[in-house]
């Protein structure tokens, strides 16, 4: 599926699914519960912050260093370098088809956080554009396609990189049918062979998502400008006073872990904390007497 996809590309650079390390965690059932709320509201609140302002403004940098954990895309490189379990893990078997490994841990720190923002942004552009088409799709009684929402430039530049090519694929059968098969779409020899295998093709595939999440935003401009045409919202700004009902109406799983063993830098004993707020999913540790985040990664169930 292109969710997959995606979700393994984020994976090469964030530091989001614990599980996949083989980590032992236990829940942290016994904290006092003024505590357990207090810390409750305020990752409620940084989730809500953060989607509200993705979606306001469609751009995931201007969150790093504000919200996340320092040297992020170190910590990742040391995780590679422990040689966890590829193979036991469906997830980790799925980055050594999208990338080489050694191409992340030869990749500058400035690289990989570039690539890692990047796809966010491909993310969030995603995500506003199915927004409104899917609004709009209401009206017009039938399905649109990304041909008729997207610049012709964009198909020429996924066309370019054969990664960005089967992302492209994948999100054009996706909005042409609600039934679409993806996985016929991203094969596992297809992914394979449209590998990142260079530091040069990480950058260079970076400059083309980049390209690409360009002409994105003016598919969402015209397709925002043909809402608020109809008389749809056309704007997803929620002013201060709503925000905490917006958090406690869409936050819809939080949860916490306590490490048993060191990761990514991490001590044992830190405590994650999970939100998931769709279309995204946070974790987030305390650190110098405030929630940053340890990773972003696409929410795709929203269940």
């Amino acid at each position: 599926m292109l969710a997959e996809l995606i979700i393994t590309l984020l994976l090469i650079l964030s530091l989001s699914n614990t599980s996949t390390a083989g980590l032992s965690v236990r829940r942290n059932d016994n904290e006092a519960a003024q505590s357990a709320k207090k810390e409750e509201r305020e990752a409620r609140a940084l989730a809500v912050e953060v989607v509200l302002r993705l979606k306001e403004t469609g751009e995931s940098g201007s969150l790093d260093p504000e919200f996340f954990l320092d040297n992020f895309a170190e910590r990742f490189q040391q995780f590679i370098k422990s040689e966890p379990d590829f193979n036991s893990e469906p997830d980790l078997r799925g980055l050594m088809d999208a990338i080489e490994l050694q191409v992340i841990l030869d990749a500058s720190p400035a690289d990989l956080r570039r690539a890692y923002f990047t796809l966010i942004n491909f993310w969030i552009q995603c995500d506003l554009m199915l927004e409104h088409m899917n609004t709009l799709d209401s009206d017009r009684g039938r399905r649109s396609t990304l041909r008729e929402m997207l610049p012709p430039d964009f198909f020429t530049i996924a066309a370019s990189d054969p990664l960005l090519n089967l992302i492209n694929e994948a999100l054009e059968n996706e909005t042409a049918s609600a039934d679409s098969e993806e996985d016929e779409i991203i094969s596992g020899e297809r992914l394979k062979a449209a590998r990142i295998r260079t530091i040069g093709r990480l950058r260079s595939f970076t400059d083309k998502v980049e390209k690409g999440v360009e002409l994105m935003r003016e598919g969402v401009k015209k397709l925002k400008s043909e809402a608020a045409s109809k008389g749809q919202p056309a704007s997803v700004r929620v002013a201060p006073e709503e925000r905490r009902s917006y958090h406690d109406e869409h936050v819809y799983r939080l949860e916490s872990e306590i490490l048993e063993e060191g990761f990514f830098g991490l001590p044992p004993g830190t405590r994650l904390i999970h939100v998931r707020l769709f279309p995204y999913a946070f974790v987030m540790v305390r650190s110098e007497g405030r929630l940053k985040l340890l990773g972003v990664l696409p929410d795709f169930d929203g269940d």
